[in-house]
């Protein structure tokens, strides 16, 4: 009598299992790290669009877009840069934000949000603020955002770095001065 025995056994199949997890949690690992580095390279293309938006901008006025500059439907405020109506410093105030104001002006057809869809962010949780943030001073304008995977120094950020650090902002770009 011959007996022949087909199929796995069950310390064949736990290995093939085990196998199969630790593939998956690589996967896992690198993908969300992909996707990290994906919204930095967004983030860093938003901030470039936006200087040069605010570069036409001032000079097709004169003067770069200050906090109170005039724009169809009010004043830009500094501060948020996609916030409607909100600013960082008192006084600082407009119905517009800078996004607003330079779409409106017909400077940029861009929202220049950050991928993660945040306009404004809290002070208390500087980890996870992913908005962009803008000032002008001195006739010199700078965008800061937070990026996941870089950090660069913000030595030389003038106006704003030390509200921008407050906000856990990594990374800027500076329009020409006027």
């Amino acid at each position: 009598m011959k007996k022949t025995t087909s199929g796995f056994t069950i310390v064949e199949l736990l290995i093939v299992i085990v196998v199969i997890g630790i593939l998956a949690a690589i996967t896992i690992v690198a993908y969300s790290g992909i996707q990290a580095r994906s919204r930095d390279a967004a983030r860093k293309n938003d901030l470039a669009g936006a200087v040069k938006a605010l570069e036409i901008r001032a000079l097709d006025y004169d003067t770069p877009l200050h906090s109170g500059s005039s724009c169809p439907g009010g004043t830009a405020g500094s501060g948020w840069f996609s916030q409607t109506g909100v600013a960082l410093n008192s006084g600082d105030y407009g119905p517009n934000s800078a996004a607003m104001c330079l779409r409106s002006m017909s400077n940029t057809s861009s929202t220049f949000i950050d991928p993660s869809g945040a306009t404004s962010c809290v002070a208390s949780s500087p980890s996870t603020c992913f908005a962009y943030l803008y000032c002008t001073a001195s006739d010199v304008t700078y965008v800061f955002a937070h990026l996941e995977t870089e950090s660069y120094s913000l030595s030389g950020a003038g106006c704003g770095s030390s509200w921008a650090s407050a906000f856990g902002m990594n990374y800027f770009v500076k329009a020409s001065a006027y």
